[in-house]
Parts: C-alpha cells; sequence; structure tokens
C-alpha cells in the first residue's frame, strides 16, 4: 500500500499514527512532540492536498461587499454565522470565573443546567464538570447558553481571514467542530499566514477520522 494512501490506511497503521500523535514528545522526525502530525504523517499530507481545494477568499470578500448595494446578491452577511464555538466556552468559563460566592455559582450554573452541578460543593470540581458539559454542547445549544447568561453576540463571534473550497470528508468533519462555513459551501478560515496542514481543527479532524475508522 502507498504510504500517503489516507482513503484505505489499516487499522494498524491508524492506531501507530493516533498513538504518536497523544504521545506527544520528541521522536525521530526531526520535530518536537507527535502533534506536529503535517512534518511526519504522509497520510495527513495526502489527505489535506485531496480535499482542500481552492482558495477563495478574494471573490468572496468581493461579494459579500456587494451585497450591501444589491440585494440579489448570491452571497451576503445575512448568511454568515460567525459564532465560534470555542470563544463561546471560554467567555462561558470566564464569567464563572469572576463569580466569588457559592450562591452566584450556584445560580449561574443552574442557568445552563438544572441539576447537573447540585452535588459539587468545590469550586475546582464545578469548574471542571462545567468545562466538561461545555465540550458536550453543539453550536445551537451554546448560542442558547449564551443568551441565557445575556453574553453579547459581538464577544463570540470569529474573524474569518480566508475563504476555502474544501471537500468532504474534511467539510464533514469542519462541520461536525463547529467551523464557520458559507452557504454551506465556503469554508471560513480562522487562521492565516500557515500552512492549512498545521491548522488544529484539521488536525483534530484526520486524528477524529482515524479513530472512527479503528472503533468500527
Amino acid at each position: 500500500m502507498d504510504n500517503r494512501d489516507w482513503k484505505n490506511i489499516t487499522d494498524k497503521r491508524a492506531k501507530e499514527i493516533i498513538k504518536k500523535y497523544e504521545k506527544d514528545e520528541y521522536k525521530d522526525t526531526g520535530v518536537m512532540g507527535g502533534k506536529y502530525l503535517f512534518n511526519w504523517c504522509e497520510e495527513y499530507k495526502q489527505f489535506i492536498d485531496d480535499c482542500v481545494c481552492y482558495c477563495v477568499t478574494s471573490e468572496i470578500n468581493y461579494i459579500l461587499k456587494k451585497s450591501y448595494e444589491d440585494g440579489e446578491a448570491p452571497l451576503s452577511y445575512e448568511d454568515l454565522d460567525l459564532f465560534d464555538i470555542d470563544t463561546a466556552r471560554e467567555q462561558i468559563i470566564y464569567l464563572f470565573n469572576e463569580i466569588e460566592t457559592d450562591e452566584e455559582q450556584e445560580d449561574f450554573l443552574n442557568k445552563i443546567s438544572d441539576d447537573l452541578f447540585n452535588k459539587l460543593d468545590k469550586k475546582e470540581k464545578r469548574e471542571n464538570k462545567l468545562s466538561e458539559y461545555l465540550k458536550q454542547c453543539d453550536k445551537e445549544e451554546l448560542k442558547t447558553i449564551c443568551e441565557s447568561l445575556d453574553i453579547e453576540r459581538d464577544t463570540t463571534d470569529a474573524e474569518v481571514y480566508e475563504w476555502w473550497i474544501i471537500s468532504d470528508p474534511l467539510k464533514y468533519r469542519l462541520e461536525q467542530e463547529g467551523e464557520i462555513f458559507l452557504n454551506n459551501e465556503y469554508w471560513g478560515r480562522q487562521t492565516t499566514g500557515q500552512s492549512i496542514s498545521q491548522d488544529n481543527c484539521c488536525l483534530n479532524s484526520f486524528i477524529n477520522l482515524l479513530k472512527d475508522k479503528v472503533r468500527h
């Protein structure tokens, strides 16, 4: 088998990559940490090459700007949901850490869940439990939580630096991670100045794809 063939990767090889990635220490790769997947994993490099198609930043930005003048523009800012799940989680945790009294903490947490934290009496445990709970929430659930806590949308909106056309399974995985998509077609990349293969969301997508493979 071609050592770049991610589509037909064996379970054994998938487990090797996952183990090496999660161990995150010096290896014979010339770089620090297994998480530098883009330097040593040929399957991942091919995965990115196959799934990342075109950069359309200039075209999308032009259309979005024109939508202010042309109501019939194919894309508009009204189609764009910039809500960022990671930023939302950070904002919720930040607000919780600002609370000083147990009673206020309980009120805060009960706005999120009626009974999840009732038996916890230590702040550290509550923080951990809150973080775990938020990780299980999808984008719509996090939006509802932010609304219940009066968190302004401008504090949870992400900034898009680039627009890309990408294909499955990377597209599907990024959608599952709550990445920004315009018109269900264009991926709004929230980083710039580095290779897409170095983006954490893409690294996570590939590793999660492998984990799903070895589970079945």
